[in-house]
């Protein structure tokens, strides 16, 4: 076989299998369960499914408290269901994340932010808010479509 049809057929084969592959993963991405996500939006799906996964390996008690700030419109709340009820704080400016005055310290167990830091002038102020409030300082999971610069994480 001349080498340029052999180089051919190879490199058309890797790519077959790299077109496959993405075509597969796009696939698995769009294809939602009934009664699943649905009606979510699309940037928003994959960080749910993350959650959701998470959300299995959490040991949790009955009574653990969660409280969910942002706009998932109670998708979150039903992957807590029937084990946990969720509480959807209100929106802003009833419930503002730079001040959760309203919340004792350590009276949380999880705290979701979802889709909410890249809307308010002060995230450093929010983080550390959600951190007063959690018993635990890693049950606070954020989610966004964008992120900031690393240089406000740090302060």
């Amino acid at each position: 076989m001349n080498s340029k049809i052999r180089f051919t057929c190879e490199f058309i084969s890797a790519n077959c299998e790299r077109v496959y592959n993405r075509i597969c993963a796009v696939f698995q991405s769009i294809s939602f369960r009934p009664g699943g996500l649905a009606n979510v939006h699309f940037h928003r799906y994959t960080n749910y499914r993350t959650l959701e996964r998470r959300i299995a390996d959490m040991y949790l008690s009955e009574n653990a408290r969660i409280v969910e700030f942002g706009g998932s419109n109670g998708v979150i709340a039903k992957m807590f269901a029937p084990d946990h009820q969720v509480e959807i704080a209100p929106n802003f400016p009833e419930v503002d994340i730079q001040s959760l005055t309203s919340y004792e310290n350590q009276c949380c167990d999880v705290v979701i932010l979802d889709q909410i830091l890249e809307h308010i002038p002060n995230p450093q102020a929010a983080i550390k808010e959600c951190h007063r409030i959690l018993r635990h300082k890693w049950d606070l999971y954020q989610y966004n479509t964008f992120t900031y610069p690393r240089s406000w994480l740090s302060q």
